[in-house]
């Protein structure tokens, strides 16, 4: 797994490519995320668009990370997911848990306006 950072005014985006399933990639996506939260970013975007597979881990960790970013009042939100990936997160819930975006531009949006 690969990641990027970059900031949309007071927004983090973390652009992620690639699979989240070794203890290697599981290690590189909480420490990507933890790191944003750890300088008190309360509003991050996870842009899984180049993210083809992410296991139970994976997963557990993203709820963690959510939980984590909510104790400080910010919001951990997601977009680009593919097919695949919206199944698994509808079938787990976690579309329940935090807002799936199918794009970009309006989970900006969203958030900007939160």
């Amino acid at each position: 797994m690969n990641s990027t950072v970059r900031k949309n005014g007071g927004i983090t985006i973390i652009d992620m490519s690639g699979n989240i399933k070794s203890p290697a990639d599981l290690d590189s996506f909480s420490q990507v995320i933890n790191a944003e939260i750890g300088r008190e970013d309360t509003k991050i975007l996870l842009n899984f668009k180049d993210v083809s597979f992410i296991n139970s881990s994976g997963l557990g960790r993203l709820i963690l990370a959510s939980k984590k970013i909510a104790e400080i009042s910010g919001t951990l939100q997601v977009t680009n997911l593919s097919e695949d990936l919206e199944e698994l997160f509808t079938f787990t819930r976690l579309k329940d848990k935090m807002a799936v975006y199918k794009n970009e531009a309006e989970a900006l949006q969203a958030l900007a306006g939160s």
